[in-house]
């Protein structure tokens, strides 16, 4: 309140002056009551500029306290509540799931290697159909080289698309690779009883059981890690609350401060 004190100082002494000027001077009455307003117009002038910057003041020491408040609301919830427990909680639970269908994922992929043996063995036979070796009209030893560059070594490279890429291979020379590539299909013959082979399967089993293994041993740890998690935030709960107390009572202070002005 100390502006307002100071603003009644300034017009009283406006007074005093102006009855000071009407004692010595009675006929400058008129002298002195101009004197007399103008020294209280000035005081109360005075009096509002002050009380507009402490005001001003007063708030930026509320918006410092609401920040400060806000951001230790905002640690403590991250920090100690229950979202990353769940969150951790959660992952552990879809991995359990991922465990347990694991059986059925691998035998899905033995089923996928009966269904795709075919296309396995023909890409196989297409693998040694070398471009060297291949009797292709209008391409001799320069081209097959530049093919080779492109990394067109067997029939199984070969794609209309690729050759198309390869410097001095038009439309016609292209299919005539493609026509060659399609010849070697031709000679392709499924053996059936070579479908899918022990190491094919052996491979699948291998990998199947690398990932039950990690599994296992992530699911294994989790009941620990979730307790970690419940002490981690107990401890930092203990640390925060304090912090959070003297927050908050700056922030009641401050907003008591400029209420009251």
């Amino acid at each position: 309140m100390w502006h307002n004190s100071t603003a009644t100082f300034y017009k009283v002494v406006a007074i005093v002056i102006a009855l000071a000027i009407v004692i010595a001077a009675p006929g400058a009455w008129l002298i002195g009551l101009l004197v007399g307003w103008a020294g209280w117009a000035i005081a109360g002038d005075a009096g509002s500029s002050t009380r507009s910057d402490e005001r001003a003041a007063r708030q930026r020491v509320l918006d410092a306290a609401k920040q400060e408040y806000d951001r230790l609301v905002e640690r403590t919830n991250k920090e100690t509540g229950p979202g990353g427990f769940n969150a951790r909680r959660s992952e552990l639970s879809k991995l359990k799931d991922e465990l347990e269908a694991l059986p059925r994922m691998e035998q899905e992929e033995l089923n996928r290697l009966h269904a795709t043996a075919q296309e396995r063995q023909k890409e196989k036979f297409l693998n040694t159909c070398s471009i060297d070796r291949a009797s292709i009209p209008g391409v001799g030893q320069a081209r097959k080289a530049a093919l080779r560059s492109f990394g067109i070594e067997t029939a199984a490279d070969v794609t209309k698309s690729q050759v198309m890429q390869v410097r001095g291979f038009g439309e016609s020379l292209a299919r005539a690779v493609v026509d060659w590539r399609r010849s070697c299909e031709r000679q392709f013959q499924f053996n059936p009883a070579a479908a899918v082979s022990t190491s094919d399967r052996d491979a699948v089993r291998s990998r199947f059981a690398a990932k039950r293994i990690s599994l296992e041993r992530v699911l294994a740890a989790g009941p620990g890690e979730l307790q970690q998690f419940r002490q981690r935030a107990a401890n930092q709960l203990a640390t925060l609350t304090p912090q959070l107390q003297e927050a908050a009572k700056k922030l009641a202070q401050a907003q008591a401060d400029l209420g009251i002005l």
